[in-house]
């Protein structure tokens, strides 16, 4: 079943029923907004993982920068030099 809720109700339901949500996205901004923990994964491998905070504000592996530069996060964004993103 696919449940659409905006990331408000999706936190609501997180801390109201005390339960743990399983979020597969491609949107860090959400994924910043609702997580607690992140894991990034590149090519169906985990890259990296920790507090949702910690690793978008300050990524360690390649990949996780590329997918920071590559979206707008005004909070934690900052523009990653083109000559370090490979295709």
């Amino acid at each position: 079943v696919l449940v659409l809720c905006s990331p408000p109700n999706v936190i609501a339901l997180r801390d109201d029923l005390g339960i743990s949500i399983v979020y597969v996205t491609h949107d860090l901004a959400t994924a910043y907004y609702i997580s607690d923990r992140i894991i990034i994964m590149q090519k169906g491998s985990v890259v990296e993982r920790g507090d949702a905070r910690t690793v978008l504000n300050a990524p360690q592996h390649p990949y996780s920068r590329q997918l920071r530069a590559a979206v707008l996060l005004p909070e934690v964004a900052t523009p990653v030099p083109a000559a370090t993103v490979t295709p």
